[in-house]
């Protein structure tokens, strides 16, 4: 597929200072990590935890960022009942629009074919964005979502779409997609995408409880977070001080440990060993 060079130099824009592009591979680099048995809901025929994470990174980040900046550490100090996958789902792989199919197939459909019943999707900024349009493509893949700070589309139609939603009073009033209509070529560059797909979500109370958000109040998304607030329950919401940067989402990972599903109620004081158990890629 053909990228428009316009948009290539947007994204080196994009870019700037936080890395370059890189190159994709046939299958996407995966590194797992095993939770402790001692506190994971384990599947008696394979052996295995029952649930599994699966983490995508934001832009000029890898896969081991997650580890880099304590997201590894605070699932073991948090006794985390589930497997981790951490994904290099890396910028290159949207730019071609190659990053839902890489993560569908060679990640979860992959947890899926080993047996994991529940999976959820844990995405800081582009890497939210990430995980609501592989949540859109494949519902059946995905249990859940963590959005750390996400991006809701690319600039300039992420400030263009939100604008529409204020203008009309917030998600639930916004009109949405033309739902006859096919999805655009681009579907990276369109950010009604995902906005429609937060919308249509929560428009169902069940399905707004697998959605979380976290985000710092001084983000400069933080606005566009607090519409989606308003529309998911109160305990699916997540602030604390700070920026777009990886000592928030930290801070903001390790209150999404103590509250939400996956978590099998280990004190917080066990330190639960995570060990690597293969990398795919």
């Amino acid at each position: 597929m053909k990228t428009p060079v316009a948009f290539v130099l947007a994204a080196l824009g994009l870019l700037s200072g936080c890395g370059v592009l890189r190159p994709t591979h046939a299958t996407i680099s995966t590194h797992y990590y095993a939770a402790d048995r001692g506190h994971a809901s384990v599947d008696e025929a394979s052996g295995r935890a029952a649930c599994l994470l699966v983490m995508l990174p934001g832009i000029g980040d890898s896969a081991q960022s997650f580890e880099r900046h304590g997201f590894v550490e605070e699932a073991r100090r948090a006794g985390l009942g589930c497997d981790v996958a951490l994904v290099d789902a890396h910028f290159t792989y949207y730019l071609i629009q190659n990053a839902v199919e890489r993560v569908s197939t060679d990640v979860l459909q992959d947890a899926r074919d080993r047996g994991y019943r529940s999976v959820w999707l844990v995405g800081v900024s582009l890497g939210g964005y990430g995980a609501m349009l592989t949540a859109r493509a494949h519902p059946e893949l995905v249990d859940g979502l963590v959005l750390l700070a996400p991006m809701v589309g690319v600039p300039p139609s992420e400030n263009d779409v939100a604008q529409e939603i204020l203008a009309a009073g917030g998600l639930h009033r916004w009109s949405g997609l033309d739902t006859g209509a096919d999805d655009p070529r681009h579907h990276f560059r369109e950010a009604r995408l995902a906005w429609d797909w937060l919308r249509v979500s929560t428009l169902d109370p069940r399905s707004a409880q697998t959605l979380v958000l976290a985000f710092g109040t001084e983000d400069t998304r933080a606005a566009r977070y607090e519409v989606i607030s308003e529309v998911l329950p109160a305990q699916a919401v997540f602030r604390c001080d700070g920026a777009h940067d990886w000592p928030t989402w930290r801070r903001l990972w390790r209150e999404v440990l103590r509250a939400h599903p996956w978590r099998r109620g280990a004190p917080a004081s066990e330190v639960v060993a995570s060990t690597p158990i293969r990398s795919g890629g």
